[in-house]
Protein backbone atom coordinates (compact mmCIF):
# COMPACT_ATOMS: atom_id res chain seq x y z
CA UNK A 1 0.00 0.00 0.00
CA UNK A 2 1.09 3.68 -0.53
CA UNK A 3 0.52 6.53 1.93
CA UNK A 4 -1.32 9.64 0.73
CA UNK A 5 1.71 11.72 1.46
CA UNK A 6 4.01 9.50 -0.97
CA UNK A 7 0.86 9.68 -3.52
CA UNK A 8 0.29 13.77 -2.57
CA UNK A 9 4.46 14.53 -2.75
CA UNK A 10 4.46 12.54 -6.23
CA UNK A 11 1.76 14.71 -7.84
CA UNK A 12 3.49 17.89 -6.49
CA UNK A 13 6.29 16.98 -8.29
CA UNK A 14 4.78 16.13 -11.94
CA UNK A 15 2.79 19.31 -11.17
CA UNK A 16 5.96 21.07 -10.70
CA UNK A 17 7.28 19.41 -13.83
CA UNK A 18 4.22 20.69 -15.68
CA UNK A 19 3.69 17.61 -16.36
CA UNK A 20 0.14 17.08 -14.03
CA UNK A 21 -2.69 20.08 -13.70
CA UNK A 22 -4.49 19.59 -10.62
CA UNK A 23 -7.92 21.31 -10.76
CA UNK A 24 -9.86 21.78 -7.25
CA UNK A 25 -12.75 19.51 -6.73
CA UNK A 26 -12.23 17.44 -10.41
CA UNK A 27 -9.11 16.06 -9.87
CA UNK A 28 -5.15 16.04 -11.73
CA UNK A 29 -4.83 15.84 -15.18
CA UNK A 30 -1.97 15.63 -17.98
CA UNK A 31 -0.79 18.48 -20.09
CA UNK A 32 2.15 17.67 -21.40
CA UNK A 33 2.77 14.53 -23.74
CA UNK A 34 6.29 12.69 -23.29
CA UNK A 35 7.94 14.43 -26.47
CA UNK A 36 7.33 17.92 -25.09
CA UNK A 37 8.89 16.89 -21.48
CA UNK A 38 12.42 15.51 -22.78
CA UNK A 39 15.60 17.18 -21.76
CA UNK A 40 17.82 19.24 -23.77
CA UNK A 41 20.19 17.78 -23.74
CA UNK A 42 18.59 14.55 -25.34
CA UNK A 43 18.35 17.16 -28.41
CA UNK A 44 14.37 16.15 -29.04
CA UNK A 45 15.58 12.58 -30.65
CA UNK A 46 13.59 9.68 -29.68
CA UNK A 47 15.23 6.35 -29.89
CA UNK A 48 14.71 3.80 -31.99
Amino acid sequence: MVSRRTIKSAIDALVAEGIVQGVQGKGVFVIATPEETQSADEGGRRDQ
